[in-house]
């Protein structure tokens, strides 16, 4: 299970600069779908699954409680019911991606950072870097980006 489908993400990357997702095989963008959505998954989100699909297995659709009454963070208006926010399913695209990219056989400071180091040496070159300046959460393994993407939807004490 995954948020979003392929021909969505595939559409999302269309115009993405560096052309990497393109290159990757259908079975590793669900792999790195699948994981991204995890991930998320995991996350300390705000309220709860969404309370009227008993049988919903992802963390999203969410509700929560206002003193108004129930919010539902993305309603489909046209159609009626309850569907994932549009920024979530980006999220996990942009987290597979990120995925794919740090898994395609080069160490980069965002993977450096993921195994706690603090800089990287291919050869006779090395790079040393800052963690606040990292492009990875360290905490959670999310990319920035796509943590930027999710931060009105995760508690404030995370």
């Amino acid at each position: 299970m995954a948020y979003g489908t392929l021909a969505k993400a595939d559409t999302y990357f269309e115009n993405d600069l560096s052309g990497t997702w393109a290159g990757y095989s259908t079975p590793n963008k669900n792999k790195a779908r699948e994981t991204a959505t995890k991930q998320i998954d995991r996350l300390q989100l705000k309220g709860e699954k969404y309370q009227y699909a008993p049988t919903q297995t992802l963390e999203f659709p969410r509700t929560f409680a206002t003193m108004t009454g129930v919010l539902i963070f993305d309603e489909d208006l046209t159609n009626g019911g309850v569907i994932v926010p549009v920024d979530v399913e980006e999220a996990s695209y942009i987290q597979a991606k990120f995925l794919l990219d740090a898994n395609a056989g080069k160490e980069t400071a965002s993977s450096a950072l993921l195994a706690g180091k603090t800089s990287v040496s291919i050869g006779s070159t090395s790079e040393s870097f800052d963690k606040s300046l990292s492009p990875v959460d360290i905490k959670t393994g999310i990319s920035k980006q796509a943590m930027n993407i999710l931060e009105k939807y995760i508690l404030a004490a995370w």
